[in-house]
C-alpha cells in the first residue's frame, strides 16, 4: 500500500501544480519528478516503468544505488528545495523545515 500511496502523492503534486497552472491561465508546467538518486519514490516509479513488474512490487532498499544518501535524516535537505521550486512547498514549511535543522 505504501507504494500506491507513493505514487498518488506524485500524481497529486502534478495535478495540483497542473490545475493551479490552469487556473492562473498559464501553460501546464513540467512535470514534478524525482529521479532515482533523489528519493526511494524515485527509485519506485522508474522501477516500475522501466523494469514493470509481474507480481505486487515491493520497495527494499536494496532496489536503490543511491541507499547511502537516501536516508531519513536527509531527506528534508534533499528535498525541500525541490519542492518549494516546484511550488508544492510553501515558504512557511520551507522556513519551519530549516529551523527544525538548526
Amino acid at each position: 500500500y505504501e507504494e500506491a500511496a507513493a505514487q498518488g502523492i506524485m500524481a497529486g503534486a502534478n495535478a495540483g501544480r497542473a490545475a493551479g497552472a490552469a487556473t492562473r491561465g498559464d501553460p501546464p508546467p513540467a512535470p514534478f519528478v524525482l529521479g532515482r538518486d533523489e528519493a526511494y519514490v524515485g527509485v519506485l516509479i522508474d522501477d516500475l516503468v522501466t523494469r514493470g513488474t509481474s507480481e505486487p512490487y515491493r520497495m527494499f532498499t536494496s532496489r536503490a544505488e543511491y541507499r547511502l544518501s537516501l536516508r531519513a535524516d536527509n531527506a528534508d535537505l534533499r528535498l525541500t528545495a525541490r519542492a518549494t521550486a516546484a511550488g508544492i512547498l510553501h515558504d512557511v514549511a520551507r522556513q519551519e523545515a530549516a529551523e527544525a535543522r538548526r
